[in-house]
């Protein structure tokens, strides 16, 4: 199989998508999970690009593997397809180093 982090052809290019792909006979062994877990603990897509994750519709495995991972609905499909668009929301800056954020007024 193989798991990465490439430029996404949605939305012009301007973002980054997560790809995956098992084989099938290693399929519903948590590989995939496992592996996009281990990629996405301590990444962050570059400036003001997206992470998304492009699940073609009906491949309810690929959308539970996302979700599960932390991607959300994006609500939107990608233009030139009928795929589902999910994003990885960005993380709470101050989360990352400990700190709690600080609660508005």
């Amino acid at each position: 199989g193989v798991v990465g982090i490439v430029r996404s052809q949605a939305f012009e290019g301007r973002d980054v998508e997560l790809i995956c792909a098992v084989v099938q006979a290693r399929r519903g062994q948590r590989i995939a999970q496992e592996a996009c877990a281990m990629l996405l603990r301590d990444y962050s897509a570059p400036g003001d690009a997206r992470l998304l994750a492009c699940v073609a519709r009906g491949n309810d495995a690929g959308l539970r593997l996302a979700e599960h991972v932390g991607f959300e609905p994006l609500g939107i499909s990608r233009p030139s397809s009928d795929d589902v668009i999910l994003v990885m929301p960005r993380p709470d800056v101050s989360a990352r180093n400990g700190s709690r954020p600080i609660p508005a007024d």
